[in-house]
């Protein structure tokens, strides 16, 4: 049905606009995540310089910061996905 088919275009739209803004959303945050543990990392090698704790801290620092590129990463592929599904869902085809 004609009707149908237009209501789950808007739908897949829809869907897709909400998503996007989601996923806006979490990068922002993890992307404010990621300095606060750059300095947390600075911080964590200065007080391993002074002697005042243990390469464990700086290494934590460095884990933590690791795994928070890794899902900026993973939310930076899922955006972009999520555009191609979003253009699609506009009607736009790959030209081949």
């Amino acid at each position: 049905n004609y009707e149908q088919k237009i209501q789950s275009a808007f739908k897949d739209v829809s869907d897709t606009l909400a998503l996007r803004d989601s996923l806006s959303q979490q990068l922002e945050s993890q992307q404010r995540y990621l300095d606060s543990l750059q300095i947390t990392l600075q911080r964590a090698r200065g007080l391993y310089a002074s002697g005042a704790v243990s390469y464990i801290e700086v290494l934590d620092a460095e884990r933590s910061l690791f795994a928070t590129q890794q899902t900026i990463l993973d939310l930076t592929y899922s955006r972009q996905v999520n555009e191609i599904n979003l253009f699609t869902a506009l009607g736009g085809g790959w030209v081949e």
